[in-house]
């Protein structure tokens, strides 16, 4: 820093803004130094309440942004938000995380980023738990491929209350595009809203037995929309606008309403997965990059609930994604063997 006897550039380094020390007289930055940010947040309560599970639930956020410098005034930036659900005793237990990743460069002269790639990413990990597992196969089987209805009767055959079963899957943002939703103040009918509604709904049915009779239908969300939401049983429904729920005295119905509410946030997940395809368009500058990652974090906290395998197949469904690039570590005799078994796919829309 002997070039710069006001060490402007030590100043913005040591608060961080790596881009403009580097633009400083005399500064240098060794590449694969980085920068971290890294927020986690949890927190604990029990869904036994509504019957979902048997055991305490455990919502863990997490929010973690890596910046790397690659040398030649070029940073690389890795970003992980999202949120996990767990489920279950210590040493058994059912574990689903939905995230983005996003990675991309920047040019710390022009401060301009290049090569973003957003992806949303869905894992599940059963550890020694059957009954766990045993959903995530049948979830396999909801997807509708071949290849992975085959991988899931090879799965059939293995007794997971000794294994660990792990499966990812992977929606590139391209596929976000393929996604429909209807304007919120539209009046009904709902030509978009409604089959999202019903994919999610008949995928948290599958997957959960004890799902109310009266959540299969859209037009009850509706009148629980407009009673809850609206106080007025003839108004046009809005989803983004989410009413009290609980109903004293009544738990089928507070139970209901909560499910209700699930497939509402479901609802506004397509609309902003389709939306969040421009802000990735104008993710090209810091500002636009900072608006990107924020718009990531809101969609995790708002619009992912507790059902987040569901969430994977009916975005699937909506999209009507084909599945590629399936990999089982399974598929021989001494794959079979190991303690913990691994499947994962992309869900591509390229051939739309």
């Amino acid at each position: 820093l002997g070039a710069d006897p006001t060490l402007a550039g030590l100043t913005a380094a040591l608060g961080g803004d790596y881009v403009a020390a580097l633009n400083s007289p005399g500064v240098d930055l060794a590449p694969g130094a980085f920068i971290e940010h890294k927020f986690v947040s949890s927190s604990g309560f029990s869904l036994q309440f509504f019957g979902l599970w048997h055991f305490a639930d455990v919502s863990t956020y997490f929010d973690n942004v890596t910046t790397t410098y690659a040398g030649n005034g070029r940073f690389n930036l890795v970003a992980k938000i999202g949120k996990s659900e767990e489920s279950g005793p210590l040493g058994k237990s059912g574990m689903c995380q939905v995230y983005f990743s996003a990675t991309g460069a920047e040019d710390a002269k022009d401060q301009t980023f290049s090569e973003l790639d957003v992806k949303l990413i869905f894992e599940s990990v059963d550890t020694h738990n059957a009954g766990s597992a045993g959903k995530t196969v049948s979830g396999l089987r909801l997807l509708g491929d071949d290849t992975l209805s085959s991988v899931a009767d090879a799965l059939g055959t293995i007794e997971f209350g000794a294994k660990i079963l792990k499966v990812s899957c992977t929606i590139p943002s391209a596929s976000f595009t393929s996604l429909n939703f209807d304007p919120i103040h539209q009046p009904l009918p709902r030509f978009h809203d409604g089959p999202n509604y019903n994919h999610f709904a008949k995928a948290v049915a599958a997957l959960n037995p004890e799902t109310p009779a009266q959540f299969d239908s859209f037009s009850n969300w509706v009148a629980f929309n407009r009673s809850t939401s609206l106080g007025d049983v003839n108004a046009v429904p809005d989803r983004s606008l989410f009413g009290p729920s609980a109903v004293p005295g009544d738990l089928g119905r507070t139970r209901l309403n909560f499910f209700f509410e699930q497939a509402q946030s479901f609802m506004n997940l397509c609309e902003d997965l389709r939306n969040l395809t421009g802000v990735i368009s104008q993710a090209d500058t810091e500002a636009g990059t900072a608006k990107l990652l924020e718009n990531l974090q809101r969609i995790v906290r708002q619009d992912f609930g507790v059902f987040i395998q569901p969430s994977m197949i009916a975005l699937v469904q909506c999209m009507h994604a084909q599945v590629t690039k399936v990999q089982f570590s399974g598929s021989s005799p001494a794959g079979m063997a190991l303690d913990a078994i691994c499947v994962s796919f992309e869900a591509d829309t390229s051939n739309n």
